[in-house]
């Protein structure tokens, strides 16, 4: 069901909520072309892909606001910055958002799909 109107999610991960709306296929086609370095050497073709600047980006363009996330105590507003900084500094609860998102779309579409 890819009909141009993405949905957002709610997701918690410990005492935070984040919101996201997921990319469509067209737009994750392009991040993973964007974070994959084609060479050729000896005539053999050789892909590289950047695992941490595609979840980055991913996370930076699929979150779009959170609640109870702080920054030595202080609330910390949902910005590209900030977005880029939990990112880098916990990456592993960004990893788990995007996995939990995910997670919601599909069952979404499963519960469309069955109706």
């Amino acid at each position: 069901m890819e009909l141009g109107i993405p949905e957002r999610y709610r997701v918690t991960v410990g005492d935070a909520w984040f919101e996201g709306t997921p990319l469509d296929t067209t737009e994750l086609n392009r991040l993973v072309k964007k974070h994959t370095t084609v060479t050729v050497k000896r005539g053999r073709t050789h892909e590289e892909f950047d695992v941490a600047g595609f979840g980055r980006e991913l996370f930076e363009r699929t979150i779009t606001a959170w609640g109870n996330v702080t920054r030595a105590g202080e609330p910390l507003e949902c910005t590209p910055e900030n977005r880029r900084w939990v990112f880098e500094k916990h990456s592993d609860v960004a990893g788990e958002v995007l996995d939990k998102i995910d997670e919601a779309r599909r069952k979404h579409r499963e519960e469309l799909e069955g109706n």
